[in-house]
């Protein structure tokens, strides 16, 4: 049954529009509310991942046709000492190849690498992508003994297969690659280390105090 208005004696037919309008503008309303919730749950689910507890183990990559095989080979000079570094030279010693730039959690994690001692990890090679401008931070934070190399960054990066930065690779005395992962402290790099390099690291730290002390 239709109801009406009655204007100047006409009758004027109204509720039906007006309820289809308010249907209408409800409908709209509950959809943009919803959306709304679920695109808020999504940026809360991303921040969680972003703010991932400090000191919980990262994931390690599961490339297998990196992991266990002969890291690419590279070179360049250090960006603070000039000093020539290449894979060559690093052979029969192990090392953490780190890939940072100039983002937030890189910076954190040369923070961290300020005051590294040498007991906790191998010898240490940062390649900074973005160039000079984009890795200055991580250069004045990066302890003096950790090789910062710029020169071909990105292209090393690809050969090394590194989805985004931070990154590390953990290479043996060998040159073997033998873990890989996106780490956002200092300790889930040390938790990516495998067992035997962190005793061999320290057997090499406990006989060169003992050499020193004997002389």
């Amino acid at each position: 049954m239709l109801l009406g208005l009655v204007l100047d004696g006409k009758a004027v037919v109204a509720a039906p529009q007006m309820g289809f309008n308010f249907i209408a503008g409800y409908l709209a309303l509950w959809f943009l509310v919803v959306f709304q919730g679920l695109l808020a749950l999504a940026l809360l689910q991303r921040l969680a991942e972003l703010r991932a507890t400090p000191g919980s183990r990262p994931q390690p990559s599961q490339d297998s046709l990196l992991v266990n095989n002969r890291a690419p080979a590279f070179e360049g000079l250090d960006a603070r000492t000039l000093q020539h570094v290449s894979s060559q030279d690093l052979l029969g010693h192990p090392v953490a190849i780190l890939f940072l730039s100039g983002c937030e959690v890189c910076v954190q994690l040369a923070n961290d690498l300020r005051d590294i001692s040498v007991s906790e990890l191998p010898s240490v090679v940062a390649f900074g992508l973005g160039g000079l401008s984009a890795s200055s931070m991580i250069i004045a934070k990066l302890a003096p003994q950790i090789h910062v190399l710029l020169k071909d960054a990105e292209e090393t990066a690809a050969r090394y297969r590194i989805p985004s930065v931070p990154a590390v690779v953990v290479v043996d005395e060998n040159g073997i690659i033998r873990a890989q992962g996106q780490p956002r402290r200092l300790t889930d790099i040390i938790q990516l280390v495998p067992q035997d390099i962190r005793q061999a690291v320290a057997g090499q730290v406990t006989t060169q105090v003992s050499g020193a002390i004997a002389r």
